[in-house]
């Protein structure tokens, strides 16, 4: 279990006692699992808010989305902020690496956090809305799962330590194999969806891949984080177009009705 620990930690700052994995590659099978219980953990807030304040779907939003960021520490919001300095800056592959490395945020960085922030929000609000803010379940579990992705597929960008670097470098088909199929099994409890939704990741992965590859040369730990919150979004947004058409497609049967 302490692949599971490590993951924990890494994707949240919910103290977990145990002692963390030997190699902390050996957590990235646990990322599609984590992500499923801190979706399901931030729906089940969800609910309990709109006990407190029913028929007010956009402060439940804002509270699941607080939530949500101080339960991860906000890291994937930062590495995505600091992503969009590097990756829109018009310098050399090593000055964009220290761009990402330095703390300060750039007009790119500000103004891309403020646009994931509103759109986050947004598409909460209806899921919030219609009910359905049990799919970040699978929004959470597809997102970090496609971290497992780019970390095995990816070379290190750095030369020396980095913070994605540990989880890169031992990363191996395993770990993306297992991922994926812990990932599609979630999802298919929701509805065919959903198991788009895997599908649609999987694209998105290997859009991120080409332009982090043209752009910086492999893959570091904010990158990483970036691609968690652009996946998180674009599933958010797939979810979401369908609901508000009216087109959203279930099993005939709910996994929680068959396990109760």
């Amino acid at each position: 279990m302490s692949g599971f620990v490590t993951a924990v930690r890494t994707l949240s700052s919910v103290p977990i006692p145990g002692r963390d994995a030997d190699s902390l590659s050996m957590s990235l099978l646990w990322f599609p699992l984590v992500g499923a219980l801190l979706g399901a953990l931030w729906a089940g807030a969800g609910v309990l808010f709109s006990f407190v304040f029913d028929g007010w779907p956009m402060l439940i939003a804002l509270l699941v989305l607080m939530l949500q960021s101080a339960m991860t520490g906000a890291m994937h919001l930062d590495g995505i902020a600091d992503a969009a300095d590097a990756l829109f800056s018009m310098t050399s592959r090593e000055k964009k690496l220290a761009i990402m490395k330095d703390s300060t945020l750039g007009t790119f960085g500000v103004l891309t956090l403020i646009f994931v922030l509103a759109l986050k929000w947004t598409l909460l609000f209806k899921l919030v809305a219609a009910g359905q803010l049990i799919l970040l379940v699978v929004v959470i579990a597809v997102a970090r799962t496609a971290q497992v992705e780019l970390a095995v597929t990816m070379s290190y960008a750095r030369s020396g330590e980095g913070t994605g670097k540990a989880f890169v470098t031992d990363a191996t088909f395993v770990h993306r194999l297992g991922a994926w199929l812990l990932a599609l099994v979630l999802a298919a409890a929701f509805g065919p969806l959903a198991i788009g939704s895997v599908l649609l990741a999987m694209l998105t992965c290997m859009g991120l891949r080409r332009l982090y590859d043209r752009r910086i040369g492999g893959i570091t730990g904010d990158l990483l984080g970036a691609t968690s919150e652009c996946v998180e979004l674009v599933i958010l947004l797939w979810f979401c177009g369908f609901i508000h058409q009216g087109k959203w497609i279930d099993w005939p049967w709910h996994l929680w009705e068959v396990v109760l």
